[in-house]
């Protein structure tokens, strides 16, 4: 990913990082850890659907980059 690109979505970028992850956090560790399911983390590494909710995608976001999205 481009990191000049200043239209880079919260989205991508948490894509990035599931991608990027540790071989250590599998999707049932992710699952266990957040409260989002297998299914939901699937769907959204393999971009099923655009229309994801926020709430989740920040969830995926802290607990991978471990920085609050907001203080």
């Amino acid at each position: 990913m481009d990191k000049t690109n200043k239209n880079i979505t919260l989205v991508e970028v948490t894509r990035e990082l599931l991608t990027n992850r540790p071989i250590t956090k599998t999707y049932n560790v992710i699952a266990e850890d957040t409260g989002l399911t297998f299914g939901w983390i699937q769907s959204f590494q393999l971009a099923v659907n655009e229309d994801y909710s926020s709430n989740r995608v920040q969830t995926l976001y802290e607990y991978l980059s471990g920085k609050k999205l907001f203080n």
